[in-house]
């Protein structure tokens, strides 16, 4: 209990909290080897065995400003 007090001290429970190091394959994956943020999810998994999903790429690439969301109707 005392540590989720700490944290809600310094992140916001509304924001998707990501790992650090997955934030910074996914934005070297997109920026530097340029790859479609589609295809990222699954070398990811494939390599490093950590699991994860486009969205999760398409929210941390919104997040990091390289991407901007765009709905269709």
């Amino acid at each position: 209990m005392e540590s989720s007090i700490q944290l809600l001290q310094y992140q916001d429970a509304s924001v998707p909290m990501f790992d650090p190091w997955l934030v910074r394959v996914v934005l070297d994956l997109y920026d530097v080897r340029r790859f479609e943020w589609m295809m990222i999810a699954e070398p990811i998994e494939r390599i490093w065995g950590i699991r994860t999903s486009s969205a999760e790429v398409l929210e941390i690439l919104s997040a990091n400003g390289r991407l901007r969301r765009c709905w269709w109707d």
